[in-house]
């Protein structure tokens, strides 16, 4: 459960002020973690039906390539309609028709996989693996993401005896900070050596997600009537050292739960929201929880032919308190089926996979809040670049986790 100051919920002005607020990052300013239960596990939607959760949204009208209503207004209406009203409420939806083929996530996956099945000392040479933010892999247990809310707008405080901040993640990574290359060797100064099918399997889904990325971008710029050419949220670089997009596959091995109502226990992946301006995330295992604005969380599962795109912090930001960037996390579900009967009880989580296509516009780019007629500038601008920082530094630790993983080359957890 979770208790949330009353006054702390962020509510409508009455009337327009004057005043303007730091940037975004949820609109739960103190939320309380008053121990840990496993979510019901629903049963994945099967391919075709809508997504758990969240509103299902087909923006094939959108995607270049895989445009089947290029001439069909009411289409796009039906798409930038169900969008906004997503965004408003949630700040997330999942996506159909996005034209990424199969095989090209498929792959991805695989390619994924395979690098994660491999020893933690070889993982371990290809980046900075005691540090998240650099490029290449960052190890299990480093990262504790929802360190990011502290010292913001959203405090979060797992006890409230000893104000102690969210633990490190049970989750392993390997990032792309821009382009994958074709080839490693095509790019030796990056931490890619000899990771030729990681890296061709990533530049093909990477270039997927761009188009889903674009199609995103059009639908986001006729809800608010800009001309997408002339404004620096849209204005993505994949290849830049200044670029504000990266793909992340991520890696939650099987592990020990040993106290479900631990609330100083670790999360897969804590409480947060992202920090830029639009996430575009592809997992198909339950885990994901959205927290609403009433402080309630509800359990998030696409469907296998589904993405899910969230608004980031930044998002909010330039859509001036209209969409909502939405606060997440993943919660370990139990490896042999229901929770509703084991609240309490020690249980192996399941094994996750999750790839995260982070968007934003380039780290030089001023973002403005996007004001309509008769309204104000609920935010002060910001330097794209600055704003990822601030939220990214707090969020390395190299303390080791309480957490019991698995065995790197087995995965298997001990009962």
């Amino acid at each position: 459960t979770i208790a949330v100051q009353p006054h702390a919920v962020m509510a409508p002005r009455s009337r327009p002020r004057r005043r303007r607020r730091r940037p975004p990052q949820a609109r739960v300013a103190v939320v309380t973690l008053a121990g840990l239960a496993a979510p019901a596990l629903a049963a994945a939607p099967a391919e075709g039906t809508p997504c758990l959760g969240v509103p299902t949204l087909d923006i094939a009208s959108y995607v270049e390539e895989h445009n089947v209503d290029d001439d069909d207004d009411a289409a796009r209406a039906r798409t930038r309609a169900g969008f906004d009203a997503a965004m408003r409420e949630f700040g997330m939806a999942c996506v159909t028709g996005h034209g990424v083929p199969r095989e090209v996530i498929a792959a991805a996956e695989r390619a994924a996989a395979t690098f994660f099945r491999r020893p933690v000392e070889e993982k371990r040479r290809f980046g900075e693996p005691d540090a998240y933010g650099s490029e290449g892999y960052t190890g299990y247990g480093v990262e504790a993401v929802g360190r990011s809310l502290v010292g913001g707008d959203v405090v979060v405080v797992v006890d409230e005896s000893t104000n102690a901040t969210p633990p490190a993640d049970a989750v392993e990574s390997f990032a792309f900070l821009t382009l994958p290359p074709a080839s490693p060797a095509d790019e030796p100064t990056r931490p890619l050596a000899g990771l030729v099918e990681l890296s061709r399997a990533a530049r093909a889904y990477y270039g997927g997600a761009m188009r889903v990325l674009d199609a995103v971008h059009r639908i986001t710029a006729d809800v608010f009537g800009v001309d997408a050419a002339q404004d620096s949220l849209f204005a993505a670089d994949a290849s830049g050292s200044d670029s504000g997009i990266f793909l992340r596959f991520a890696h939650y091995p099987e592990y020990l739960v040993e106290d479900p109502t631990d609330a100083a226990g670790p999360l897969r992946y804590a409480l947060h929201t992202d920090y830029l301006t639009f996430t575009i995330l592809r997992a198909t295992e339950p885990g994901l929880q959205l927290l609403g604005a009433d402080g309630a969380f509800r359990d998030v599962v696409p469907a296998p032919d589904a993405l899910i795109v969230n608004a980031g912090d930044l998002a909010e930001l330039w859509a001036n308190g209209r969409w909502r960037s939405a606060p997440h996390r993943v919660v370990p579900t139990p490896k042999d089926g229901a929770a509703e009967d084991r609240l309490g009880a020690p249980f192996v989580s399941r094994e996750r996979s999750a790839i995260a296509f982070f968007t934003g516009p380039a780290h030089a780019a001023l973002v403005t809040p996007v004001v309509a007629d008769g309204d104000v500038a609920r935010f002060d601008p910001v330097i794209a670049g600055d704003y990822l920082r601030m939220k990214i530094d707090p969020t390395t630790t190299v303390t080791t986790t309480t957490t019991t993983a698995c065995a790197a080359e087995d995965g298997v957890c001990a009962s």
